[in-house]
């Protein structure tokens, strides 16, 4: 057997491994690091969103398999730390309490938190779709329950971290620097407490108070206080690198921006053709704005001034070192999975938390490298190549430190958990970054004692089988492609499924073919919202929807979708 270090890049689309600056690629360790490795160039998602695709990567399920990604590894049968664990592991975690993530923690020997916790993204993706339905009329039964498990789950997702904050556990090593006031710490356990009693006593009133107060409700007051954390380090000092250094880099992107192509036809398609035209003027509108940009200077200027959400990949490497040297002195077998979020919102350059202006302008020295090749042929979002760029030679650092310091084996594997078109920005109607391919296609890199390269079409299930594969616990040889991958999404938001359309994506080697199709009927034609010719129009521009010169491949598409929804159907209970 062997170890497994998996890192998971938020957002990271595998087109990103292809960048270049003039002749100097983006990420040339992660390029280097494939060619000696197991690695992908058709791997996807099964979903577009980290929430959703999180039940494939940690649960070792299709997206929608138990009625949605609504409680997380909750409600899968086998986590994929269990496998592990069952074969003697110590599974360690870098844990996000974000909605429903404690269920993450089942089968997980040790955490460590990267973010404080916040009542936000609960209210965000969760709560407004039943507040909605409570707004219009009286909850049913089954909302009602499933809003209980939620607040449940915040209030001991919350108190559990205040606790540990206060007994200074081990597991907040990461997030302990965030905290302004300690003092304060005691104080919103006393409210979370009193309101946590007050749900328990009559579940049902608390909930209607929460939608009508909304966000004057006292829980939200209480996490705008929560996240009030200490200021970053060196604000000062990379202002003064913006205005001695950045300016120029600034203005040579305008130049290119400038200078890049319209797609006029396809933007003219796209408001007139499609029905949610709002939504179309809104994503031109996007793409304008995206050419007047001031991306780096509003990027220092704001967001440095700011505290993050969460822990740089910088600040997790050292800790995850230590963690990874200490198993290995043990002799203690690892599965080890974490997942950074510097190269997705917002993306990042440098080590935002450190104090060390050495390790900064080292980070900084390997930007303006890259950017010297910057010319007004250049195409894309600096900003997100930056990012990749800074993620690439941190992982460098981290590996190069592993390979020296372990005695044991162990593999080293780098993917990511959904894509997103941060290399160029091309105006997309309405369902943009959910049915188009970056929004799924990843890399994945499984580096060990062996070197092979897979073309054929995966899915991010697959790559949960590979990697254990090549630790050793799975005794298959290989896995065969796919003739398809399907994906499968319920929007942003809460996955009642059974109550909104599901967003199917279907791609062959040669089409993209996208669907929103409620769970209660069979699926036909009229459901079809896109579809296009991959080999001829690689970044989907041209939507060829609509043409009867395609009705029979829409069909055979249609047929894949169909499945699926069927198999959907027999599991889950559909209101009559």
């Amino acid at each position: 057997m062997k170890n497994v270090i998996q890192i998971v890049l938020d957002a990271y689309c595998f087109h990103n491994l292809e960048r270049k600056i003039g002749a100097k690629e983006v990420t040339p360790f992660l390029n280097s690091l494939s060619k000696e490795s197991v690695s992908f160039s058709n791997m996807y998602s099964l979903a577009p969103y980290t929430e959703a695709s999180h039940i494939t990567l940690l649960g070792g399920e299709n997206t929608l398999e138990n009625g949605g990604y609504l409680f997380g590894n909750g409600t899968v049968s086998h986590p994929v730390a269990e496998a592990y664990q069952n074969a003697g592991y110590t599974t360690i975690l870098g844990y996000s309490p974000y909605v429903y993530s404690k269920a993450y923690l089942r089968n997980i020997d040790r955490f460590y938190y990267t973010r404080l916790y916040s009542f936000q993204p609960l209210m965000d993706y969760r709560l407004n779709y039943f507040r909605d339905k409570f707004m219009d009329c009286a909850l049913d039964e089954q909302s009602l329950d499933a809003v209980c498990i939620m607040l449940e789950e915040a209030f001991e997702c919350w108190l559990l971290q205040c606790r540990d904050l206060l007994s200074h556990n081990k597991n907040c090593a990461l997030i302990e620097g965030m905290v302004s006031d300690f003092s304060q710490i005691e104080e919103i356990i006393n409210i979370l407490d009193t309101e946590k009693n007050s749900f328990l006593s009559d579940r049902k009133v608390y909930i209607h108070k929460l939608f009508e107060l909304w966000k004057e409700h006292p829980l939200v007051k209480l996490s705008t206080m929560y996240n009030k954390r200490s200021q970053l380090p060196l604000t000062s000092y990379l202002l003064e690198k913006y205005s001695s250094s950045f300016v120029y880099w600034q203005n040579k992107w305008h130049s290119a921006l400038k200078k890049s192509p319209l797609h006029l036809f396809a933007d003219f398609q796209m408001v007139f053709r499609e029905k949610e035209w709002k939504d179309s003027v809104r994503s031109l509108r996007s793409a304008l704005a995206f050419r007047k940009n001031n991306l780096i200077r509003d990027y220092l200027h704001n967001l440095n001034g700011q505290s993050k959400t969460e822990a740089s990949l910088f600040k997790m490497l050292n800790v995850f070192e230590r963690e990874i040297i200490e198993c290995d002195k043990r002799q203690e077998p690892y599965f080890l999975y974490f997942q950074p979020q510097d190269f997705h919102l917002p993306s990042v350059f440098h080590s935002f938390d450190c104090d060390d202006c050495s390790v900064v302008d080292e980070e900084f020295e390997q930007a303006f490298e890259l950017m010297d090749g910057l010319s007004d042929k250049y195409r894309g979002n600096l900003l997100a190549d930056l990012s990749a760029h800074y993620c690439d030679f941190r992982l460098e650092q981290f590996y190069k430190k592993l390979k020296k310091e372990l005695k044991n084996e162990f593999l080293f594997v780098v993917t990511a958990d959904h894509g997103f078109p941060s290399y160029y920005n091309p105006p997309r109607p309405f369902i943009y970054n959910q049915t188009y391919t970056e929004a799924f296609h990843i890399p994945l890199i499984i580096n060990g004692n062996e070197t092979a390269r897979y073309d054929g079409l995966y899915s991010s299930l697959d790559a949960v089988e590979f990697i254990k594969i090549h630790a050793g616990i799975n005794h298959k040889k290989d896995i065969p492609s796919r003739e398809y991958i399907l994906c499968e999404y319920a929007g942003p938001g809460c996955p009642m499924i059974n109550e909104k359309k599901i967003w199917y994506t279907v791609i062959t080697d040669s089409w993209k073919m996208s669907a929103d199709v409620p769970l209660s009927r069979k699926p036909h034609c009229g459901d079809i919202k896109s579809l296009y010719n991959l080999k001829k129009d690689s970044m989907q521009l041209f939507n060829l929807y609509r043409g009867h010169k395609y009705r029979k491949l829409e069909k055979s598409l249609l047929n894949f979708i169909e499945k699926r929804n069927s198999e959907l159907q027999s599991k889950i209970p559909l209101d009559d």
